[in-house]
C-alpha cells in the first residue's frame, strides 16, 4: 500500500482492519501508519464507542508515498502485524472487545491509497 493523494493540512494514514464489524475504526482491529512512520493500533475502550490510538512501533525513514508491504493475521491467540521490517504479535487476551469474526478493510484517512497486490488466506 502507499499514499497516492492527500488533503492539505491533514495528517494522512493508511492501514488494515481485521474482524471489522463496521467501517468505523473502533469496530474492529485497525493497524495503521502515519507519514512520520509511527504505527498505531486503534483500541476500543467502552460500549459507547470511545477509543484510543495506541502507538505500537515506528519505522525510521518511512516514506508513505512509496509502496510498503503490509501483512496482518489474526487467529484465536494473536494479532500479528508486519509492515516492511516491523513485526509485532499482540496477544488477544490483552485487547478489549475482541470480535470473533468480521471483514477485512483497507483504510485510508485524509488520502487515497494505492494497492498493488492483495492476498487473503483463511487461517
Amino acid at each position: 500500500m502507499k499514499l497516492t493523494l492527500s488533503q492539505p493540512n491533514h495528517n494522512p494514514f493508511i492501514g488494515i482492519m481485521v474482524r471489522s464489524q463496521h467501517y468505523f475504526a473502533n469496530w474492529g482491529h485497525l493497524v495503521f501508519i502515519r507519514g512520520n512512520g509511527t504505527i498505531y493500533l486503534n483500541v476500543r475502550k467502552d460500549d459507547a464507542g470511545d477509543y484510543e490510538d495506541r502507538p505500537i512501533g515506528e519505522i525510521k525513514g518511512f516514506y508513505i508515498k512509496s509502496f510498503s508491504r503490509f501483512s496482518m493475521s489474526i487467529d484465536d491467540h494473536d494479532l500479528k502485524i508486519e509492515l516492511n521490517d516491523f513485526t509485532r504479535a499482540i496477544a488477544l487476551t490483552t485487547l478489549p472487545y475482541v470480535f470473533n469474526a468480521g471483514r477485512i478493510l483497507s483504510i485510508a484517512g485524509y488520502c487515497r491509497m494505492g494497492i498493488r497486490k492483495v492476498k487473503v488466506e483463511e487461517l
